[in-house]
This record gives C-alpha cells, structure tokens and sequence, in this order.
C-alpha cells in the first residue's frame, strides 16, 4: 500500500476498510492496556480566523457515536469498547487485527510491494517480527494483510523471501487462531516470486496470489496440497462468506468483474470500474470509476446507491476502504499532522463525526480492524 501525499491547503478524504473485506465483529477484546493515548484534540484556528475546507466541513458535521470496530490512528489502538493501547513509534500501522492476547499489523515500511509484519503483546510490545525462528532476520516479508476466515476464527497470512534477496528460503503460510493466539505454519511448494500474499479465504481453501499489481497466477490450498485457480487470475477481493470474487481486468486493472469461487462462473463483468471492498455480508460490493463511488449488488453489478462527497475539494483514495456495517462506511480526513474519522451512510449519503481530530504522529492514514 502507497503512502498517499497530504495536500496541506485540502486535506485528503481516505476511505478506510479493512481489509481487508471488513465484516463481521471484533474477536475477543483485550485487557485494558497500561499506556493510554491522548484525547482527540481539536486545534482551534488562530484568533480571527474563519476554519476553512476539511476543518470547516468536519467541524459544521453531527457528531455520531464513535466507530463500531477498532481503529488504530498514530500509535493507538482504539477498541470498540473504547480501551487504547500504545503501539510502536517505528513505524505506521496499516492494518491490524486481534490475535490471541495482542495484535498482529503490518507496516508502512514497504519496499516495492512488500511490507514488514509484527505481533504484538497485549500492551503493544513487539514479540515477534516478519521471519520465523531460524531465519535469517529480515529476510521473510509479507505482502497485502492478514485475512480472516469467514467465521472469525482462524487468520491467514503468508510470508516468503524475495528472490532480489539473494537467499532461498521458503515460502510459509501461516494460520493463527484469534482465540488462542496458537500459530500453525505449513511450507508451500512455490517457487520464490516478487510479491506472494494470501487473498481470501472461501470454506477451507486459501487463495493465493503470485505477481505484481494483480496480475499474477492464483492458486489455492486446502491442506493437503496446492493447486492452481486459472479462473481467479487477477483476483484481488474475496468474500469469504458469499464466495464472490472480484477481480481487476486490463493493463491498468480499470475492469470489473465478479465470479463465484466454487464453481468459477463468470457473473458480471463492467468496463472503467475499479472493485473497492465487499460489504460485511458480502452481498453489496463497492466500485469506483472516474467520477463516483458506488454501492452495486455484488451478484450482479446494479448500482444501488452513489456516494458522493460532503466536502468537494478533498480527495477521495480508493486505496483502503471500510465497512462499519451493512449501510456505513467510516472514512479518515487527514491533514498533515492531525487525522477525523466520519460515517457515511450509504443509502441517505448523510455523513456525521465519529472521531473529532486526532494527532497523527506522522502516520499517513487511519488503519481499522481487519474483519472477515
């Protein structure tokens, strides 16, 4: 995932889900951490001065609840149930999820596509980074974010060795149980590629995706060996519970179209779309093209509702989008050090605070919970 570039006269608008597909509710909730964060803080204009763009729109908005999943903005962790918890300063989360007794994230430090992975302790101690024990440290990464099983339960995630390393090392996929915290690794017979990453999870296969932006091979594993998935090359979205795929067609990835995974049958297919996230049920998908953003039925590509934003002279990303629920989504306004989060709803395209202005501490987005 990019860094995107902050307009400081705007401000950007992120649409944020995890993940990753973003659905269903946080697992298990954590003790309450020692370290707190600051409050959300709201820095006034200088005397005199009227607010003005970003500042003006999120501050004239209706103040909601805050978000119903976890979100993490600087170095915190926020909790549906309103615990915090101080992350590492290093670097930037740019997703996380529960795992056991702590978390597991990714990093803002990428390379071409690949990023650095971390668990983390209750209390947001680094206990374990990318590689496994015997490795060579460092030389394990992971590309894209940890993904959930369709019940919640199980997380997946692959690390391997690029090959401009100069090492030959082998590619692991990894599952973990949300509940416990226990990891299980299983060594995949792939040969090294550029970026390697699990995209989805449908039943017990795991999709895989070899290659650069998308367009590499899939392939799948059940456990007992792998296999290749033609028909989901160009795979870059999975519903673990609906079974729908979404996939980015054409050198620029401008084609949408979605697929079924158990039987490969082609549902639709739409020209100058972009697949963002399916919905928490995986029945509603949200797309993008050039001058909109749209919730479509995801079997079969309708346009059930557009979104249009409250504040035209910010910058809609297409790069990380989150679900609330069915009919919300949650989107960060970020300016250069300070980040708000607001709710959309997506049938009345009303939009209300979630979360007032929040130091940033030099991280470039908000990052919320990865969800099935």
């Amino acid at each position: 995932m990019s860094t995107q570039t902050r307009d400081a006269a705007g401000g950007l608008v992120v649409l944020a889900l995890l993940v990753a597909g973003c659905a269903g509710d946080p697992r298990e909730r954590l003790p309450t951490s020692d370290a707190t964060s600051a409050a959300p803080t709201s820095s006034p204009p200088p005397t005199g001065t009227a607010p003005v763009g970003p500042v003006a729109w999120v501050e004239d908005l209706p103040v909601g609840p805050p978000p119903a999943i976890g979100y993490a903005i600087g170095h915190t962790y926020h909790s549906a149930d309103g615990r915090t918890v101080r992350l590492p300063r290093g670097f930037g989360i740019t997703s996380i999820v529960p795992l056991g007794e702590g978390y597991l994230v990714t990093s803002d430090r990428a390379f071409e596509g690949s990023t650095g992975l971390y668990r983390l302790d209750r209390r947001g101690r680094i206990v374990l980074a990318a590689g496994q024990p015997g490795h060579v440290p460092g030389a394990a990464t992971v590309s894209g974010h940890p993904v959930l099983s369709g019940d919640g339960e199980t997380l997946h995630w692959l690390t391997f060795t690029p090959p401009e390393s100069g090492l030959d090392l082998p590619t692991l996929l990894h599952a973990g149980d949300v509940a416990t915290g226990q990891v299980s690794t299983v060594e995949l017979d792939l040969p090294p590629f550029f970026l390697t990453s699990v995209i989805g999870v449908v039943d017990d296969q795991v999709a895989i995706r070899t290659g650069w932006g998308g367009h590499g091979d899939v392939w799948t594993y059940d456990g007992s060996g792998l296999a290749r998935a033609p028909a989901l090359d160009g795979a870059s979205l999975i519903s673990p519970r609906t079974g729908l795929v979404a996939i980015r067609h054409g050198k620029s990835a401008q084609h949408a179209a979605v697929l079924d995974f158990r039987t490969g049958r082609l549902l639709w297919r739409q020209r100058h779309r972009y697949p963002m996230s399916f919905s928490p049920s995986g029945r509603h998908l949200l797309v993008a093209d050039a001058s909109r953003v749209s919730v479509v039925d995801a079997r079969s590509g309708d346009v059930l509702h557009d979104i249009e934003p409250g504040y035209r002279g910010a910058h809609w990303s297409w790069d990380v989008v989150a679900w609330e629920d069915e009919r919300h989504l949650l989107a960060s306004v970020d300016l250069p050090n300070r980040t708000a989060v607001v709710r959309i709803d997506v049938r009345s395209g009303e939009v209300e605070l979630a979360v007032d202005w929040t130091p940033s501490e030099g991280s470039f987005q908000v990052a919320f919970e990865t969800r099935p």
